[in-house]
């Protein structure tokens, strides 16, 4: 087993983690509507939203399990928020396509045994300054194969999380009153960010009108209204 490593900017990750103002927030729905829709959208039992603290995997949302942490030198966000990040966006996706014959953690009992895990991906969430601060991810007990087009889908729902985090307001939407005034501000860097959300929310339109109908079929009615107003509040801060 491979205990995970230790980022070289530990220190300035976990004080981006903690300025965050999120750990040991109560669970909301803005986040709940992320690892919700996950679910559905890729047919898996347990989808989650982490932070890494200094020796916790904290859980700020999860779908499929009550858990609220673990530790982290034996789990797989711990190896996740090692990944060397890029401009490329796939660099921050952290697979683990059967974790029984992966040497990092095929003897590891907490995932093998305990938790029964198999399968695992991960999209690294950063802070603004670009600290790796913790993921959304998803698992399950059986080996699993995800399509490119379905991992940009994932990528597109980790920046939604990573949006959430970075404009959080403890107990108020992230688009708040003064997210709104600066869109209209004129600002240049609000107005790439702007593109940058249509840009999404184009990726998602196209991906789940692709091939095989809509993936939000799998939806329910008042999941897919929860939905439309989630891409419509989509937080713009870069």
């Amino acid at each position: 087993m491979q205990l995970a490593p230790i980022p070289f900017d530990e220190a300035q990750r976990l004080e981006a983690v903690h300025r965050s103002g999120i750990l040991n927030s109560d669970p909301e729905e803005r986040f709940d509507r992320i690892t919700r829709i996950a679910h559905h959208l890729f047919d898996i039992p347990f989808v989650y939203i982490t932070l890494v603290d200094h020796d916790r995997i904290w859980i700020k949302s999860n779908y499929g399990c009550d858990v609220s942490e673990g530790p982290r030198d034996v789990s797989f966000c711990g190896h996740a928020i090692c990944n060397r990040i890029t401009e490329d966006l796939s660099s921050r996706l952290f697979e683990v396509t059967n974790a029984e014959q992966d040497e990092r953690f095929y003897d590891n009992s907490l995932i093998i045994e305990k938790s029964n895990v198999r399968y695992y991906l991960g999209f690294v969430i950063q802070s603004r300054d670009h600290r790796n601060i913790g993921t959304l991810c998803m698992n399950d007990s059986y080996q699993r194969t995800f399509s490119s087009t379905q991992k940009k889908l994932f990528i597109d729902l980790g920046l939604m999380a990573e949006a959430e985090i970075n404009s959080y307001r403890i107990g108020s939407p992230a688009m708040n009153s003064n997210v709104v005034s600066q869109l209209h501000s004129g600002n240049n860097t609000r107005i790439d960010s702007v593109q940058k959300k249509k840009q999404v929310i184009e990726n998602l339109n196209t991906t789940m009108n692709s091939q095989q109908g809509s993936l939000l079929d799998s939806l329910s009615e008042e999941e897919k209204e929860a939905f439309a107003i989630f891409l419509k509040n989509f937080p713009t801060d870069p």
